[in-house]
Order: C-alpha cells, then sequence, then structure tokens
C-alpha cells in the first residue's frame, strides 16, 4: 500500500499521536485537540483548549484527558468533544499523561511524578524528581516507570509511589520508556541507548548514539528501530544484546526518489507508533513530496507534511 494518507492540519499540528478505538488523537499548536479516523483522516471533532498542548492526550472509556504547560488537567467527552472538568495542577506538565485505566500519571516540571485518579481528579500521591524533568512516565503491571532530568531511571510501585529501584545513566531523559515483558528501554539526549532488567533496573547494555532520541526506539519483534541523525537514516539493534542488525530497504513504488536507506531529511521522526498493522510518523520536516521505503514488513514513509500513517507493503502475488 505504502503511504495510506497524509495530512496537516491547518495551523499545523503539534508532534504527538494518541491512538484509541480506531481514532487519532492529535494535538494542535493552536492549543486545539483534534478526533480523526485512522482509515480516511476525517476530523470527527476539534475543541480549542486555548493553552499550550505539548503532551498527548490518553483515553479512558468514553473520555479524553490532557494536560498543558500552564499546569492544568483536562477531561473531554470523547464522543462530542465537550469539555467535562478542569483541574489546577501543582506544576506545568510539557510530557504526556499515562493510564492504568484508572489513575492519571504525570510529570510535572516542580520535579514530581504524580498519580490523579481520573475520575473526580484528586491526586492519589506524588513522588519527588528532579526539577525541569519534561518526560512521560510508562505504567504497565502496577509499575511506573519514569526517567528526569538527571538521567535516572526508576521503578514505581503505582499505587503508592515506592520506588522499587533507580539507575542512573547520567544522560538527561525527556521522552518516555520503552517497557517490554522483561525490559525497560530508554534514549537519551546525549545519545545513550540503554536497556534495562524491568525486576531490578540493572544494565543489560547501553550504547552510545549520534541520536538525540527526541522520540522513543521502536520495538520490532527482537530489534529496536532508531535514527542516525549524522548519516540521517534508521539503524536497527539486536534487543538482546545491542549488537547492529541489517536494515532491508525496498525503494518501492516506479518513480519514488532515490533516497538513502530510510533517510528522514533535515531531522528526526519526533514520534513513532505502530497500531493495527499502521505506523504513526510524525516527522520535523516541513517538505512537499512524500517517499516510502520498507524495514522488515514495516512501510515507512519519508517526506513531508506534519504527520503520515502507513499500512505495510503487501508482498507482490506469485505470477
Amino acid at each position: 500500500k505504502g503511504l495510506h494518507w497524509s495530512r496537516a492540519g491547518g495551523i499545523g499540528f503539534g508532534e504527538h499521536v494518541t491512538l484509541d478505538g480506531g481514532v487519532l488523537l492529535k494535538t494542535g499548536l493552536d492549543g486545539s485537540l483534534y478526533c480523526i479516523d485512522t482509515e480516511s483522516s476525517r476530523t470527527f471533532w476539534s475543541v480549542k483548549v486555548g493553552e499550550r498542548l505539548t503532551g498527548a492526550p490518553v483515553a479512558i472509556d468514553h473520555d479524553v484527558y490532557i494536560a498543558t504547560d500552564t499546569g492544568r488537567l483536562y477531561r473531554i467527552d470523547l464522543a462530542s468533544g465537550s469539555i467535562m472538568m478542569q483541574v489546577d495542577l501543582p506544576g506545568a506538565v510539557t510530557g504526556s499523561l499515562v493510564t492504568d485505566g484508572r489513575w492519571l500519571y504525570m510529570v510535572t516540571h516542580d520535579g514530581a511524578l504524580r498519580a490523579y485518579d481520573s475520575r473526580n481528579g484528586r491526586q492519589r500521591w506524588s513522588a519527588p524528581l528532579a526539577p525541569w524533568t519534561e518526560s512521560t512516565p510508562a505504567v504497565d503491571k502496577g509499575v511506573v516507570y519514569v526517567g528526569d532530568q538527571k538521567g535516572v531511571i526508576r521503578a514505581l510501585d503505582a499505587n503508592n509511589g515506592n520506588v522499587r529501584w533507580e539507575t542512573a545513566l547520567d544522560d538527561e531523559f525527556a521522552r518516555c520508556p520503552v517497557v517490554t515483558d522483561a525490559h525497560v528501554i530508554v534514549g537519551c539526549r546525549g545519545g545513550t541507548l540503554a536497556v534495562l532488567n524491568r525486576t531490578n533496573g540493572s544494565v543489560v547494555w547501553r550504547k552510545k548514539t549520534t541520536s538525540r532520541f527526541s522520540y522513543e526506539p521502536l520495538v520490532l519483534d527482537d530489534k529496536l528501530l532508531y535514527f542516525d541523525e549524522t548519516d540521517r537514516k534508521a539503524m536497527l539493534a539486536n534487543l538482546a544484546n545491542g549488537a547492529a542488525a541489517p536494515v532491508q530497504v525496498d525503494h518501492g513504488r516506479p518513480g519514488s526518489p532515490d533516497l538513502k536507506p530510510l533517510e528522514i531529511a533535515d531531522g528526526p521522526m519526533t514520534a513513532l507508533s505502530y497500531y493495527r498493522q499502521h505506523l504513526f510518523i510524525v516527522p520535523r520536516q516541513m517538505e512537499d513530496w512524500h517517499g516510502g521505503q520498507r524495514v522488515n514488513d514495516i512501510w515507512i514513509g519519508v517526506g513531508g507534511g506534519t504527520f503520515h500513517v502507513l499500512a505495510p507493503r503487501p508482498e507482490p502475488e506469485a505470477k
């Protein structure tokens, strides 16, 4: 299929995407939140909060939650886009919200990881982090994982905020940990890519890369996908030991530009999401053409616009 669809949105979109129940929830640079059909790109609704939305929203049942860099939490009706609740927070939130289906977890700029009850907006607990941390936590199986501005990665009990382990990587972390059954994967601003043992936080392997990790590394089976920002191409690393893995390149459609292997123009991808056999990509560059190449069985788009939705490229029919 190649490029499934691609669109920009008037004044422009922010870098974060949330995918839930067949809809794409996208923040706008004008302080709006958009609800978009993942198949057709049609906008179901948009609501203007009027504050800068620097993180991704999260959906629980029929509600959408979003926090702002002015320190407010909003609950929005998923069906209509109506604002149902507004809560003042102790500090700005520039990362994204995450949830376990009951509570909301967020990092505030005053240096804290906080848990809020999604039903009434009340804080349940808080745990200290380095001030001015901009990261997003991850929550899975009763544990919250978070990194801070000083490069300390922590695992905390989701019910009370008690620290289970912490590991210092000494490299600023500003994104979201990637959690698998056995590992916690982090990419830091100084180029550190590290895989930690999920149970105790010990370092399985770490390596220096040229990426600033303004995105989360993407797990593809037993490989990690990330981007070399010097040569501007995609890289694969073996999840078990960090060794480089070959990238399969297919230049694809007739007439497509002759690109370097998975070239990403003038900047890194700022968001990667794999959902329902589609790879959702938000690039920083603003060129006007679209190309694509394949990493194993995933079709990845290269080019302009604000975000792309790409489907797997089907194998040629046997003759």
